[in-house]
């Protein structure tokens, strides 16, 4: 007979079918006299031990949202606050990161009640587009340590259309290449650009461009491993990203049909 003194049952406690997954979170999960179980102790038959009979609390591992949104601003509050409340329509978790190039405003977006947490980081001087890979190597420095599923960088100036996340998520995993990089959410028109690469239809929803459009795309964490040393100075940023890609031979997409309307009152 077990020693209910130093034996609990899993199911009771727990209240958790025991598989991998509740093995592998296991020491986050149980909390003993305040302080996480230094060692996992498989069970015997279906029993944990402890080491007195205790109450014990589960608690809820912190899970990152799986939805990250990095914005970069420059004295557009309103265009800004459009994007914010196109957001928050959605309804759905994320995070949002806002990186402000050193605006004129001391509220660049007003803080209200929103559904998701705004992080928000102003620059103590002005970068411009000229030195936006500045930008870049700060936003690379802040998230190589951060793990969501998916990665968006928006321009503060795009409206995103009905069901952007449902559509861009199933696009994105639409694409079968072990290579891919970045999904370009704004489509623009497919014309030449200075990479002289012809875009091929990968399937009805989108192609294989190889180059990547500034005003909004999406990528998962493979984008900051493979950029994992510091941007050096570019004037421009898309075939700065463009030619790194390529030489990695990473492969860039875009949706055929665009996700995103953005305005053209670009600000330097």
């Amino acid at each position: 007979m077990q020693d209910n003194n130093l034996w609990c049952s899993y199911n009771h406690y727990i209240k958790r079918k025991f598989d991998k997954w509740s093995m592998y979170n296991l020491r986050k999960e149980i909390i003993y006299e305040n302080t996480l179980l230094d060692s996992y102790v498989p069970p015997q038959n279906g029993w944990i031990k402890i080491k007195e009979k205790i109450e014990i609390k589960i608690v809820e591992p912190k899970v990152d949202p799986k939805i990250c949104i990095i914005i970069y601003t420059y004295n557009r509050p309103y265009s800004l606050q459009r994007l914010l409340n196109n957001i928050q329509i959605a309804n759905i978790k994320l995070d949002v990161y806002i990186y402000d190039d050193c605006s004129i405003y001391d509220q660049i977006y007003n803080d209200k009640d929103y559904k998701f947490t705004i992080n928000y980081y102003k620059f103590k001087k002005h970068n411009g587009l000229l030195k936006q890979t500045t930008i870049y190597n700060y936003i690379l420095k802040d998230f190589r340590n951060k793990n969501y599923e998916y990665y968006y960088i928006m321009n503060d100036n795009i409206i995103l259309l009905d069901n952007f996340f449902s559509k861009s998520i199933e696009y994105y995993n639409e694409i079968n290449d072990v290579n891919k990089i970045v999904l370009n959410l704004c489509n623009k028109g497919l014309k030449k650009v200075w990479c002289k690469f012809n875009p091929i239809k990968y399937n009805k929803n989108m192609w294989l461009n190889n180059w990547i459009e500034m005003g909004c795309f999406m990528f998962q964490k493979q984008f900051f491993i493979e950029l994992r040393y510091e941007l050096a100075d570019s004037y421009d940023i898309n075939r700065y990203l463009t030619q790194v890609f390529n030489k990695f031979n990473k492969h860039m997409y875009i949706v055929d049909k665009t996700l995103v309307i953005e305005e053209n009152n670009r600000i330097a």
